[in-house]
């Protein structure tokens, strides 16, 4: 069974654009959840934070991978 992280992955790698996207999270997340996202998109330190994290970067190596022509 995939987890949330999967489903968004997949998600983030299909997206044809950011509005895409965002339209994707808006019915994903409560209104709590996206005032957190917002206010942790606002804060570089922190976006630097969450994106050196072992899941970020295991998402950024899939997407890269994928980026690359060079699928599992």
């Amino acid at each position: 069974m995939a987890d949330k992280s999967d489903e968004l992955f997949e998600k983030v790698r299909s997206s044809k654009n950011g509005k895409e996207l965002a339209d994707y999270l808006k019915g994903k997340l409560n209104a709590e959840q996206s005032k957190r996202l917002k206010s942790l998109l606002g804060d570089e330190n922190a976006v630097k934070r969450l994106l050196n994290t072992p899941r970020a970067k295991e998402i950024m190596k899939k997407i890269t991978e994928e980026g690359n022509g060079q699928h599992k």
